[in-house]
């Protein structure tokens, strides 16, 4: 995974010696990553460059519906290895790297290997069926979110402060 990232970098035309990595070598065999602080009027089209060599190497874009916009992370996946390619100013950046200018960007991509089996499923509908199951804080029958407060005469709208009357206190 490691000379994919290499690969990619370097067909962006960027050296891989000039950024460093986001994982220790042998830390962890699902995680890789690399990062680099980059000029910012430059950092889009480096990232376009990258983006494409994986493209080029066999990495599929995951669409994102909600963040078309031309300087959104983009994901990728290929075989169980997720790629995320991203540049974030100096708002947003990684808290790994030293503070940056207004004209510097940092340009990550990070890789996760997931397998899906070891992602739990969510409960279907037979087994949420199973009182076994069943949360202990709900009662059979009840619905998972409760409806709002109805009003009563000492909150008129159901919520918030409670203030005392004076017949509570019989004066």
């Amino acid at each position: 995974m490691d000379e994919v990232i290499r690969t990619a970098v370097g067909a962006a035309g960027l050296d891989p010696a000039q950024g460093r990595p986001t994982v220790a070598a042998g830390a962890d065999s699902k995680r890789t990553g690399w990062t680099a602080v980059r000029v910012k009027s430059a950092a889009q089209s480096e990232m376009d460059a990258v983006c494409a060599d994986l493209e080029l190497q066999g990495w599929t874009l995951n669409p994102h519906p909600k963040d078309d916009r031309p300087d959104a992370s983009r994901s990728y996946k290929r075989g169980g290895w997720y790629l995320l390619v991203s540049t974030r100013g100096k708002s947003r950046a990684p808290s790994t790297v030293s503070a940056l200018t207004d004209s510097q960007s940092c340009l990550t991509l990070a890789g996760l290997q997931l397998n899906v089996s070891d992602i739990p499923s969510p409960r279907s509908p037979s087994a949420s069926a199973d009182p076994s199951h069943r949360s202990p804080h709900r009662l059979p029958g009840t619905p998972r979110t409760l409806p709002p407060p109805a009003a009563s005469p000492r909150t008129p709208h159901g919520e918030g402060f409670t203030s005392r009357s004076t017949e509570d206190d019989g004066l």
